[in-house]
Formats: structure tokens, sequence, C-alpha cells
């Protein structure tokens, strides 16, 4: 993280994931780079995206799996949330760790990388970082995005959450109502149902996960009403891992077709033609 230097080969403007990938494909080609980033080093996946939820539903994942151990003879457990502060605790040393370990004790290792913190903005020639000008050959940028709040009258008098800020809550809520059914609204209501949360997704599409596949058997989500997601059979509080298992097998089952057609088609001989053109 040293001062940036006059000129450099390429002006990396966002420090997530594709912006570290970017600085350090072009390091290791020999160019100099200057990363640019604003707020918390690390982007979306790390800090607020797929570490955190991926770490909840895990933590709600155990108390479903205690739950139905009456499915198998012989075995008995039981699980019950005691401390959520403590679980948000632990998620975020978690996302604290992975955010040093994969982001800031890498720059060290590319001399060719130089970080800066601050907003940029281009300008002639290159960008400017608060008030410094930085030459720059080429220029990317990778800034990423932030959750939308949908125009719904009377929105701004609530205190809504975000896919962001529903990961940091402190204490549960008693009800959750998760606007959109695509792979992150069902995400964020993964684990809300295991919780004791009683939770509805509204999805204006016919059903959820649309976008993602249009061929997709689906059913009622057992836990979140209002709810559709793949057709697996599997336990309903993880959405985003049954959609998973289910892509994965059906890929599978597509994968071990081809490859019966192709070992039983038996091989056709290729006729030779005559100069004119027609068989022989």
């Amino acid at each position: 993280m040293n001062d940036a230097p006059r000129t450099c080969d390429l002006a990396v403007i966002g420090a997530g994931s594709a912006g570290f990938s970017a600085s350090i494909t072009a390091a290791d080609q020999g160019a100099q780079v200057v990363l640019i980033g604003s707020g918390t080093i690390g982007g979306t996946c790390v800090n607020i995206g797929r570490v955190p939820s991926k770490t909840l539903i895990r933590a709600a994942e155990t108390l479903h799996n205690a739950r139905v151990t009456a499915r198998f003879a012989g075995i008995t457990a039981k699980a019950k949330l005691t401390d959520w502060r403590r679980t948000v605790q632990q998620k975020d040393e978690l996302v604290s760790a992975l955010r040093q370990a994969r982001y800031i004790d890498l720059l060290s290792a590319y001399n060719g990388i130089t970080y800066r913190e601050g907003l940029a903005r281009l300008v002639e020639g290159g960008v400017e970082v608060d008030g410094t000008s930085i030459p720059a050959a080429k220029i990317i940028i990778a800034t990423g995005a932030r959750p939308a709040v949908p125009a719904i009258p009377g929105i701004e008098t609530v205190p809504y959450l975000t896919s962001t800020t529903a990961l940091d809550l402190q204490e549960l809520p008693r009800s959750l109502l998760v606007i959109g059914g695509g792979l992150i609204g069902l995400e964020v209501a993964a684990s809300a149902p295991e919780l004791g949360v009683g939770t509805t997704v509204v999805e204006i599409a016919p059903r959820s996960l649309a976008p993602a596949s249009r061929s997709a058997p689906t059913r009622k989500c057992g836990g979140c009403r209002a709810a559709s997601i793949p057709n697996t059979g599997a336990p309903t509080s993880c959405a985003a891992r049954v959609w998973s298992r289910s892509f994965r097998r059906r890929r599978a089952r597509s994968s071990r077709r081809r490859s019966s057609s192709t070992c039983s088609r038996p091989r056709r001989r290729r006729r030779r033609r005559s100069s004119r053109g027609s068989p022989r």
C-alpha cells in the first residue's frame, strides 16, 4: 500500500475480487498497476455476499439436521439457538480473517501493484484519487454494484433491510418479508425459518429462480410461504443449496445420456463420392 507512482500502465478502480484479479493478471505480465479502492477492501463476496451468507445458512442447517434425525432409526439429537449475537460475531470474525488473508496480505506479494484508498474519478489521461492525479495508459472499472431499493410507495417510511444489512441483524425479527425470489432473495430467506423467523418470499414472476432456469420443476417451499424452489425433495432450509444440487444432478444426467448415446451409436461409414459428386 505504497504511494501511487507518478504514472502507471493500468489503473483499476474497485478493490473487489474482479479488481484484484485484473490487477494480479496485469502485474504477472510486468505491468505497473494502481489498484484503487473505496470503503472496505475485498468487495462483495467476502464482505457482504457468499462468505457471510453461507456461514449463517450453515448455522441454520445445523439446527435443521438435528431436528430431522427422527428419519433415521436409532438416532436422536437436539439443537437450539442460544445466542444469535455470538453466531453473528463468529461470522464477522470469519469475514475479517478471510479479508485479511485473501486480499490485504496478498498485496505485499506483488511489487507491481500499488494500492490507493479513496474516491476515484476519471480525468484526461488517467484518474484522480482524492485530488491526486495518476496518469494511466489503461483503466479498468470494476466497482461492482449495491442493492437497489424498489419504487414501492411508502417504503421510505419503514426501516427496511437490504441483502447487506440483513446479514448484520443483532436480533432476529419475528417475521421477514423478502421481496424478490431470485438467487439473492432466496439465499437471504434460506436460514430464517430454521431460526424461528416466519418468512414470506414475494416474487412477481410465476415462479422463483425463473431467470436461472425456465424448465426446472418446482415445489412450494415448506419454510418460506409463496416461494417455489426446484423439486429435489431436499430440506427446504437452504434454497440456494437445493438449487445447486438440482442443477448438478440434471447436468450429470445430461452428461451420462450424451456419453451413453456416443458409445452405443454405431459409426457411420463415409461414402466416397465420385468426381461428379454422386455416391458410388
